[in-house]
């Protein structure tokens, strides 16, 4: 049942706009006799072969999104719990203002990804909070923290500089446009395309013949280029396969835990 209501989720407008002018142009070809028996080879070859290539490196750019979503979170429980342990002598309010600020660091990550058009204000608000962050970790010095152990936490902190600028980079740049531009012209001309194969297909095996795989080559070609869509950006919050961006939410898990051991 869910995978029903999954598939159904890729049934948009646009799908059902192709749907109703495939059988609308094979009933006009029907009408006038535009009859014609075309070579389905050429839709494997000119849709399949490029939409399949389109949603492989779309898929892997959500692929390398999750690396670096897993690599910060694993940066910043190093952070959070460096801030609890290491210190010689407790420092509870540097531990405080360092979950606080990374915290925010993390809500300013999520909110840049997650704002449509990525804006240079919600760009600068990261590096803010990435400089606050660095702020409460000099109160680790005054808690007996060697050098060496402050120079893994700032490495920790300068991995996750790099990981959001990947995260960026995934969210700024999509796959190629022109390979995107050709597979969306074609995956919706195609049905069209082929209406007199269809109404062909009407007359010598029946209207319910002609129609319905007019109507599963429209189904099928529109999924394509829906399922394509809701790959290219995995932080747009529309599709089943976005990124769940709850970071700041799993640092609290790792406190938490952290504190009941």
């Amino acid at each position: 049942m869910q995978t029903y209501r999954n598939f159904v989720g890729l049934v948009d407008r646009q799908l059902l706009a192709i749907l109703v002018l495939s059988l609308l142009a094979t009933w006009v070809c029907r009408q006038y006799g535009i009859l014609a028996e075309l070579p389905t080879s050429l839709i494997g070859t000119a849709v399949v072969f490029p939409i399949v290539f389109s949603i492989h490196a779309a898929y892997r750019r959500r692929e390398e999104a999750l690396e670096a979503l897993a690599a910060i979170q694993g940066d910043a429980s190093t952070v959070l719990l460096a801030g609890r342990y290491w210190p010689v002598q407790p420092q509870p309010e540097v531990e405080r203002e360092i979950v606080r600020t990374l915290g925010e660091l993390l809500r300013a990550i999520r909110s840049y990804l997650h704002e449509e058009g990525r804006r240079a204000a919600d760009r600068q608000k990261v590096h803010a909070a990435y400089a606050e962050v660095q702020a409460a970790l000099r109160g680790l010095r005054a808690g007996g923290v060697a050098s060496a152990e402050m120079s893994r936490v700032q490495h920790s902190m300068r991995m996750i500089h790099v990981h959001f600028e990947k995260l960026a980079n995934v969210a700024r740049y999509s796959t190629p446009l022109s390979l995107r531009a050709y597979s969306k012209v074609f995956l919706n001309g195609f049905p069209l395309l082929f209406a007199p194969n269809f109404a062909l297909l009407a007359q010598d095996h029946g209207a319910g013949i002609g129609y319905g795989i007019a109507a599963v080559y429209s189904l099928v070609l529109g999924g394509l280029d829906n399922v394509q869509d809701r790959l290219e950006d995995p932080f747009d919050r529309d599709g089943l396969d976005d990124v769940d961006f709850d970071l700041h939410e799993r640092q609290q898990l790792v406190l938490d835990h952290a504190t009941a051991e």
